[in-house]
């Protein structure tokens, strides 16, 4: 039933995108609105329909909070990340216009092969640092999100209408764990 509904949703999309794209574009933007929605009540669904041993499960989330993880947390994990790297290019702008390096002398160094070492060792070595920081930065933050998501279901989940479960995952032990395996 759910592959007619997607189906369904998914010719109307076609339909409306080549005869009225603003409507397309509309149904779009509804559809990415109520996907917090669909995804609560697909937790609802899955957990009444789960059983142990004759036991019901449960799912009593709200939707503030699953629109909050869903929406208002990556929103602001883009404009964080946004304003890193707005640091880093000021950063770097910075230190070119106050002569900490000179473009000058590099471009010399590119047709002075001897010269290389001098000049392109340092800037390797901050591309690297800031390249293995982002990775860093990364996976501290697919770990975060899944330690917010985590707790969101098991806050959430209900055993037979009376038992409840949490979770006791914390965030930084488990980026600790996520970066001794990586």
């Amino acid at each position: 039933m759910s592959y007619l509904i997607a189906l369904v949703l998914f010719v109307v999309y076609v339909f409306l995108s080549e005869i009225f794209p603003l409507l397309g574009s509309l149904l779009v933007l509804a559809l990415f609105g109520i996907i917090p929605w669909i995804i609560v009540k697909s937790m609802m669904f899955n957990m009444r329909m789960t059983s142990f041993f004759n036991v019901r499960f449960g799912f009593k989330g709200d939707f503030s909070g699953s629109y909050f993880n869903f929406f208002f947390l990556p929103a602001l994990l883009n404009i964080g990340f946004g304003a890193l790297l707005l640091a880093i290019v000021f950063g770097i702008l910075f230190v070119a216009t106050y002569g900490m390096i000179d473009f000058a002398t590099l471009q010399y160094s590119l047709e002075n092969p001897e010269a290389n070492e001098e000049y392109i060792m340092p800037i390797l070595t901050v591309m690297a640092i800031f390249y293995v920081g982002l990775i860093l930065a990364w996976v501290a933050t697919i770990a975060l999100f899944f330690v917010l998501k985590r707790e969101y279901i098991y806050d959430n989940t209900v055993l037979d209408k009376e038992i409840s479960f949490s979770s006791s995952l914390k965030v930084f032990p488990y980026v600790w764990v996520v970066f001794q395996t990586f």
